[in-house]
């Protein structure tokens, strides 16, 4: 996804605003997209719901912004379906990684870690 993101970017300079709607995903594509747009100053608007991987994207945005019908649904890691156990820890701290490079509160991460 992130290489297709990065070509039409390429292909349209003049983008500076990347609009995001998507019930989730996955978390290394969307660590891509959160790079992506982070390294390019780009900003980022939530048009809908933007659950889960999505946030991830999000949180790369200069400037984030949540549209009147935007939704940002967070929650604790999980995989194939179950939550996250302690045998999965560094994976579970790289997934909210994004989130501390975006300056996002202590207290937003932790409620987030915390929500099934």
């Amino acid at each position: 996804v992130a290489g297709d993101v990065e070509a039409a970017l390429d292909a349209n300079p003049g983008i500076r605003t990347i609009y995001l709607t998507s019930e989730g995903g996955r978390t290394a594509p969307a660590g891509a997209l959160f790079r992506l747009i982070r390294d390019r100053g780009l900003d980022t608007y939530a048009l809908g719901p933007c659950y889960s991987a999505c946030t991830i994207a999000f949180a790369g945005g200069a400037s984030r912004t949540v549209g009147q019908r935007g939704e940002l649904g967070f929650h604790a890691a999980s995989f194939a379906g179950g939550q996250s156990t302690g045998l999965e820890q560094s994976v579970v701290v790289d997934y909210f990684q994004p989130y501390r490079e975006a300056g996002f509160a202590d207290a937003i991460i932790s409620r987030a870690r915390n929500t099934p």
